[in-house]
């Protein structure tokens, strides 16, 4: 289930926000660079949902990509001494 599927069409900031689990000024901060596509009436701020959807896609998928497979440290076993 997509957890935007339950959202309105178009959110303000703050409800972008809150779905995606950002900071205000974070998504502030992707909104002015460009990274979250969206609308401004006036002084508003509007992401429509698909917009939102998009942006939450391509940036899991760096993230994903952005990881390397790394063989986990050998564990360090104490041995008793007699």
């Amino acid at each position: 289930m997509d957890i935007l599927e339950k959202c309105p069409d178009i959110l303000t900031v703050m409800e972008a926000a809150e779905v995606s689990r950002i900071g205000r000024t974070m998504m502030y901060r992707f909104i002015k660079d460009g990274q979250i596509k969206h609308l401004k009436i006036g002084k508003k701020i509007l992401i429509p949902r698909v917009y939102l959807q998009e942006f939450l896609a391509n940036h899991v998928e760096k993230c994903y990509n952005d990881i390397q497979m790394v063989e986990p440290p050998t564990p360090v076993v104490n041995e008793e001494r007699s």
